[in-house]
């Protein structure tokens, strides 16, 4: 056992008087950590790295590089991941979706597994673009509007994330929507969202880039709108809260979601759904709100 010295400071009391608590924190060793999200286009890749104890004097995840990898559909194994580099594990194979897939990883004596799931495609449309302006008392700013429409189907539970890319680099957007579960009303990286809210329904989203992103004669732009695994939507919906959580005083700690048994971190799927197209420069957008 190890002790660790934590010091509680009364803050909201403006107090200047100090406290230490001795406690122990029990070290539990390391454990192999799994971070990879199969789709139904691209090779899969698995990265591996090694936990550590927080009272270690090393900040960085130690690489594993030397774990015999294997994924099977079913019970039939697929594919044997070769070590790229850096604790990146590659394989020369494509999933399916709509089927469900287990990953193996094995080091020593050490062995962790997990199984998700890939859906099917997400059924959407770009109903249209318009240029607009948003005005408040403060500040004036003009962005370009995405009105996508998703049909969900009823038959199952289906999870989604939407995102941009422009050069193949993310755009962060503005939502509104008040379905989306990792924030509205500010700027996202990603849309994610389940169908509980909107379950064997149609509905058209409205999201918001800043035309700051597209000041080029022509933008190419990617629009994304992926079926994600449950196992997938449960992680980001934690991530997102563990995020929000760091720096506040008086959050409450969040545990990021894990499906590795015996292990730590997250093995997901999902299908990639996506829409080019290419956005001129704006001009004359219009006024929100009026005509």
């Amino acid at each position: 056992m190890k002790k660790i010295v934590f010091i509680i400071i009364s803050a909201l009391l403006f107090a200047s008087c100090e406290k230490f608590i001795d406690m122990e924190i029990p070290d539990e060793g390391r454990k192999i950590t799994v971070n990879s999200f199969i789709n139904d286009q691209q090779n899969p890749t698995v990265y591996l790295s090694q936990s550590r104890f927080i009272l270690d004097s090393e900040y960085s995840f130690p690489l594993i590089t030397d774990a015999n990898v294997t994924l099977y559909k079913g019970d039939t194994e697929v594919a044997t991941l070769n070590h790229m580099g850096d604790g990146i594990y590659k394989a020369d194979y494509v999933c399916e979706k709509g089927d469900s897939y287990t990953l193996k990883v094995s080091r020593g004596n050490e062995e962790v597994s997990s199984t998700s799931f890939i859906p099917e495609s997400a059924t959407f449309q770009l109903i249209d673009t318009a240029s607009i302006i948003s005005q408040d008392m403060y500040q004036t700013i003009p962005y370009l509007r995405f009105r996508i429409k998703i049909d969900d189907s009823a038959q199952q539970e289906n999870y989604y994330m939407i995102s941009f890319k422009y050069n193949g680099d993310p755009v962060s957007f503005y939502s509104r929507e008040s379905f989306v579960e990792n924030g509205t009303d500010r700027f996202l990286n990603y849309a994610l969202f389940s169908d509980k809210l909107i379950n064997g329904q149609s509905r058209v989203l409205t999201l918001d880039i800043e035309t700051y992103n597209f000041m080029e004669e022509i933008n190419p732009l990617e629009i994304y709108v992926n079926a994600i695994s449950k196992d997938m939507y449960l992680y980001y919906i934690q991530l997102n809260k563990y995020y929000e959580a760091q720096g506040g005083f008086l959050a409450e700690p969040v545990m990021v979601y894990s499906n590795i048994q015996n292990g730590l971190g997250i093995f997901g799927g999902y299908t990639i759904s996506k829409m080019q197209m290419n956005i001129p420069q704006l001009v004359d957008p219009i006024i929100e709100g009026k005509k």
